[in-house]
């Protein structure tokens, strides 16, 4: 048979006394206890709506984020694109720009060639006359229609600027209308409108873009 002792030896004084307890244990009523539990089920609601908002608003901030950076990426391939399709467009510009320069330039210089070319060949002898120093001697060639229309002009601007030097003016077949040959004492001028004229239209020609080609892997290149 057990016993059980209603006892708290450790609270006993030292004579085997127990000693008076100045503290009663707490007693809640229903009420209490009811008002206790809903304050408990009110702070948890309270947590999990704070957490669950925490929650919401990282999710938001993430998919925000997300966003933006999917927008970038859409944006930049955007930009590329147009920027591509920009240097296109100028480069097909400038190709028809150049290729209407070319055709014109094709179609004016043989006219230009035509009727200005003794003049162009006059204007540059009395310019290489003017240039001309210390000479006894200068001969003048040209074509027979250029020496015919200028012959007056050229004797004249050697009067001016060269008296009492010896003047020889003469026609050469192999001489073209835009075509002048100055020789002096020390020195001698070759000048060809029609040369010219060509050399610019090589040049102009020489910046039509090369023409597409095919690759043996079918791809197109340049070159």
């Amino acid at each position: 048979m057990g016993y059980l002792f209603d006892r708290d030896f450790d609270a006993e004084t030292s004579d085997g006394f127990m000693a008076p307890c100045d503290t009663a244990a707490p007693i809640y009523t229903e009420d209490e206890l009811h008002a206790a539990e809903w304050a408990a089920r009110a702070e948890g609601f309270e947590a999990g709506r704070a957490h669950g908002k925490t929650e919401a608003l990282e999710a938001a901030a993430a998919a925000r984020a997300a966003e933006r950076h999917d927008a970038l990426v859409t944006l930049a391939a955007q930009m590329q694109e147009l920027c591509a399709g920009a240097v296109d467009h100028r480069t097909a510009l400038e190709t028809q720009m150049t290729e209407f320069a070319i055709v014109a330039c094709e179609r004016i210089v043989p006219e230009i060639l035509r009727t200005r070319s003794t003049d162009r060949a006059a204007a540059e002898v009395r310019r290489c006359l003017g240039l001309i120093m210390g000479s006894t001697r200068i001969r003048v060639f040209l074509s027979q229609r250029a020496l015919e229309e200028h012959r007056g002009i050229i004797e004249e601007t050697v009067r001016d600027r060269h008296a009492g030097v010896a003047l020889e003016l003469s026609s050469d077949p192999a001489l073209a209308d835009g075509d002048a040959r100055v020789e002096w004492d020390n020195g001698v001028m070759d000048y060809s409108f029609g040369q010219i004229a060509e050399q610019l239209l090589d040049a102009l020609r020489q910046t039509r873009p090369a023409p597409a080609k095919t690759t043996e892997k079918g791809r197109v290149a340049h070159g």
